[in-house]
């Protein structure tokens, strides 16, 4: 029975060196490694530039054929999920809209007015600020915010923080990220709206602050009172790394309060920051 013992001492120093090396995952470390890496390729031997450059001249003859096939291809399936949307919900009428107080309001069968009879409390724009709590059940947790404003006239703001606050076996790491854009109203209807946008992206912490490009895409829905479905995708760039952001919410609304829960999912370079959340949300 004496290798019974063995065995299962090494089994328990097996799982010993892994509960270890699980633990002192720091992934926030890992977001800065990203971030902040050196640039290696900035510089490349003349040579080689000039031999790159060379047989980029060689190829770069009669394009146009391909080009004027594949050109249009490309174009639509690109631009499809601006150009959906905007025939599903407004086809060849442009609608001018209003904004109430909060969803369902006054009985309205969404949230933006375009049909419905004006309300007193109806204005040109509309505002919420939203406050959430995230965790990966594990060592990292998150603290959330984010405040979008909308105008008559399409154009908005759309900004966004997260506070990442992680467990290591050197005493808790923290940062913060996130994104400030200006988005354009692209659909519009009583029911659902979609959106989009630019802007930058931004990290910081004891040390520094880091920035980058940002593209956004998004939507909000209102099947039925009191529901309200919102999704968002984040996509570009942050420091020496990229960004992948997309998140998604379902929530109910109690007048001008709504209380949600969804999962937010962030890469940047090869660290996935992730977990479901919970929140509320203020419409004014």
């Amino acid at each position: 029975m004496g290798w019974m013992r063995i065995a299962a001492v090494m089994v328990l120093l097996g799982l010993s060196v892994v509960t270890d090396l699980a633990a002192g995952e720091d992934k926030l470390a890992g977001v800065r490694e990203q971030v902040r890496k050196d640039d290696d390729d900035d510089a490349s031997p003349p040579h080689r530039r000039r031999t790159r450059a060379r047989r980029h001249s060689e190829r770069d003859h009669g394009p146009g054929i391909f080009v004027s096939l594949v050109g249009p291809p490309v174009f639509y399936t690109l631009a499809s999920p601006f150009l959906v949307p905007h025939a599903l919900i407004e086809g060849d009428s442009p609608t001018d809209v209003d904004f109430p107080e909060f969803p369902y309001e006054c009985s309205l069968p969404g949230y933006l007015i375009i049909s419905s009879p004006l309300t007193p409390e109806a204005d040109g724009w509309g505002a919420r600020y939203e406050l959430d709590y995230g965790t990966n059940f594990d060592d990292l947790q998150r603290m959330g915010g984010r405040l979008l404003w909308e105008h008559r006239s399409r154009f908005g703001l759309d900004a966004e923080f997260n506070d990442y606050i992680e467990r290591t076996r050197r005493g808790n790491d923290s940062l913060w990220t996130g994104d400030g854009n200006i988005i354009y109203r692209f659909a519009q209807g009583e029911k659902i709206e979609f959106y989009s946008g630019v802007g930058l992206n931004w990290l910081t912490d004891e040390r520094r602050t880091d920035l980058g490009f940002n593209f956004t895409y998004g939507f909000t829905a209102y099947p039925a009172r009191p529901w309200v479905l919102e999704a968002s995708l984040d996509a570009g760039s942050l420091g020496r790394a990229g960004r992948f952001h997309i998140r998604g919410t379902a929530g109910f609304t109690w007048k001008t309060l709504e209380f949600f829960t969804g999962y937010d999912y962030q890469r940047i370079g090869s660290v996935d920051l992730h977990g479901p959340l919970a929140g509320v949300r203020l419409w004014f």
